[in-house]
Order: structure tokens, then C-alpha cells, then sequence
């Protein structure tokens, strides 16, 4: 009778422990590193360096919040190595990439597609990856932190008007513990000319209350647009043509923000294939609001403009 009644609550701890570890973490993303074929460095490098780096996103707890399994955030990131320095010393693209569901359909809508160009990183094996919050100590570490509290932001922003603050604050600490030299000289980094793409653009962006109505918008756009265009598609393609009108002022405020791009490169062809159906006055409204900042897509939104 004890033997069994210590096997009946060994199988309820088990249960409570995996159910806990169920809704513990909040991301679910594939990680995969591409190395080119005459590499210099032991293949071995890249393939610890993948499976850590998937496990520092995957099985790490992020936030406070409580996750079910379905309710992880979905996405994926490539490193693409393009330069190899040294047997430790590396040059990556990474593309990250997240979708989130839409209310009542299979429907999974692209929240984030970013490029993230040049960066430099070091590594050496047995180097753990470490969560880089307020505090600097490497390259790729801080690196993929802002990716993740970056992803945690979109995502949240898009459930909840503003949901995402407390994420794009800690992006900021990231930026703000770099060294001097990197913050201003690394261009993945830095606040130059051409910043607006870069991780430092995108946080400075979508912090300044000049962008503000942005957020808004993108809040709008899913919850109270895509989310509800189950009921109305027509009603609901009205409600997200008035968010993206309000990227008019964004822009005009702040030209060439991050937050704009940022949306244009995860969404301009989910806007072509939503007002495909809708009247030429909106079509053509909605192709010119966003040429005013996703100019070099023009071909994109042809369609929508005849």
C-alpha cells in the first residue's frame, strides 16, 4: 500500500514538473547556422555553437509570464557565417524571423523579419552564451538577447496596445551596458547615417514618443484588424487601412524610423494580398502610404496601384 501510494505521488510530482516546464518558456525557435564550404574552423565549432545557441533561446525563462505550449512564440533564425577571420573569430548575417496566429484561422501572421548584417562575434568552445540584460560580455551574447527581447516586444505589442514597454526598455539596457567602441563603431550597433535598420534604430525608434501612434497602429493592425477579419473581412480591412494611415505621421515626424522599416519588411506583401479585393481609392491610398517609407519595394505594391 505505501509502495504504491509513493509510486501514484512519484507520478504526480513528474506530472506537476513537466506541466510547469510546459509553460515555462516562452519561444519556440529553430535556430540553424549556414558555414561556407572552405571554411578554416573545425566544423565542430559551428555545430556546439548551434545546438547552444538553441537551447539559450528555447530553454531559457524570458519573462514572468506563463506560456502554454501553444502559446510560444513561433519563429526562426539563420546565421549565415560570411566571413571566417580566424579558427575563432567570425562575420554573420542572421535573419531573424517570428509569426504569431490569427484569431479564429491558420493563418500565421509575420511579426518580425529582420537582417541583421556584419556581425562580428568570437567564440570558442565551451564559451557559454550568457543573458545580457545590464551587463556586457561579448558580442554575441548581447546579440542575441536583443533578439529575443526584441521578439518578446513585437509580439506583445501586438496583443496589447503598448504590451511590448517593458521588452524595448530592456533592449535599451542592452545598447546602454555595450563598451564605447562597439556602441560606436560596429555598424549592427552604432547610430550612424544609416542607423535606422540596425538593432540601436529599431529600440530608438520604437522608445520615442514620436512613433508612438506607430505602436498603436501595430496594435490595431493584429487585434482589432487581422484578428477580427473572421467576422468582416470588409469591415476589418477598413480598421487596418486606418492603422497603417497613421504611419503618416510617423513618418513624417520621423523619417526613415526602424519601427517603419521594421513593419515594411515583415508585412508589405501581407498588405499587397489584404487590399488586393478592396476599392481602387483605398488600394491606391494604402500603396502611396507605404511607398513614402518602403521606396525600394516599389515593384511590391504595383498591384495595388492600377
Amino acid at each position: 500500500m505505501i509502495s504504491k501510494f509513493i509510486r501514484c505521488t512519484l507520478v504526480l510530482v513528474l506530472f506537476l514538473i513537466d506541466s510547469a516546464s510546459s509553460k515555462a518558456q516562452e519561444l519556440d525557435i529553430t535556430f540553424k547556422i549556414s558555414v561556407p564550404n572552405n571554411s578554416i574552423a573545425d566544423p565542430k565549432t559551428f555545430s556546439l555553437l548551434e545546438q547552444e545557441i538553441s537551447e539559450f533561446i528555447n530553454k531559457t525563462k524570458w519573462t514572468e509570464k506563463s506560456f502554454e505550449a501553444n502559446e510560444k512564440i513561433k519563429g526562426n533564425i539563420q546565421m549565415t557565417i560570411t566571413n571566417v577571420v580566424s579558427a575563432n573569430t567570425f562575420v554573420a548575417d542572421v535573419i531573424v524571423q517570428t509569426s504569431r496566429p490569427v484569431y479564429n484561422s491558420v493563418y500565421q501572421t509575420r511579426t518580425i523579419n529582420f537582417i541583421d548584417k556584419g556581425l562580428s562575434f568570437i567564440y570558442n568552445i565551451g564559451q557559454p552564451i550568457q543573458r545580457s540584460e545590464q551587463s556586457y560580455y561579448d558580442n554575441l551574447s548581447s546579440s542575441l538577447t536583443y533578439y529575443i527581447y526584441a521578439i518578446l516586444a513585437v509580439d506583445f505589442d501586438s496583443y496589447s496596445l503598448y504590451g511590448g514597454d517593458k521588452y524595448w526598455q530592456i533592449t535599451r539596457d542592452i545598447i546602454s551596458s555595450l563598451p564605447q567602441s562597439l556602441a560606436n563603431n560596429d555598424p549592427t550597433w552604432s547610430k550612424s547615417s544609416t542607423y535606422s535598420k540596425n538593432k540601436f534604430g529599431i529600440t530608438d525608434s520604437m522608445l520615442n514618443p514620436r512613433v508612438r501612434p506607430f505602436r498603436q497602429a501595430f496594435y490595431e493592425y493584429h487585434r482589432l484588424g487581422l484578428d477580427l477579419m473572421w467576422q468582416d473581412s470588409d469591415k476589418q480591412r477598413a480598421v487596418i487601412a486606418g492603422a497603417i494611415s497613421m504611419f503618416e505621421e510617423v513618418n513624417q515626424s520621423f523619417p526613415n524610423c526602424g519601427a517603419l522599416q521594421l513593419f515594411a519588411d515583415s508585412k508589405r506583401d501581407e498588405i499587397v494580398e489584404i487590399f488586393k479585393v478592396g476599392d481602387k481609392g483605398q488600394k491606391l491610398k494604402i500603396a502611396n502610404i507605404m511607398l513614402a517609407f518602403d521606396a525600394g519595394q516599389a515593384n511590391v505594391y504595383e498591384s495595388l496601384k492600377r
